[in-house]
């Protein structure tokens, strides 16, 4: 992953996961040679209680219309998708194993990414 703006970190025992515009990668923390940091949150999309258990909420700063969420998981094999025009959504996870999914959500051409970790 060369100068691609990462919008969620999640780091697990020794792997780190970075949710970009283009994905998920994964890479173990010892082969990290240098972090480029730049502080903006703009994505006007959050996610509650990050590792989740049992439900995950997703909400937004501003309500923007019609919005399609989908869950992918980190092999990228979609588990999840749901149109919605409400300000905030919540779905199970009990159905989903361990592990880390990205939260994708499409508002027309934008399309705002995070990184969640379910533990049961």
């Amino acid at each position: 992953m060369s100068d691609t703006d990462v919008n969620t970190l999640l780091v697990i025992n020794d792997e780190i996961f970075a949710g970009t515009s283009s994905g998920i990668f994964k890479r173990n923390i010892a082969g990290i040679t240098s972090v480029k940091a730049e502080i903006e949150d703009t994505n006007p999309v959050n996610v509650s209680l990050n590792p989740i258990t049992n439900q995950c909420t997703i909400s937004r700063k501003e309500n923007f219309g019609n919005l399609e969420y989908s869950v992918f998981d980190v092999q990228g094999n979609g588990v999840l998708r749901e149109q919605e025009s409400d300000k905030s959504m919540s779905f199970s996870t009990l159905a989903l194993s361990n592990g880390v999914y990205c939260v994708r959500v499409v508002s027309g051409v934008n399309t705002y990414s995070k990184l969640i970790c379910v533990v049961h």
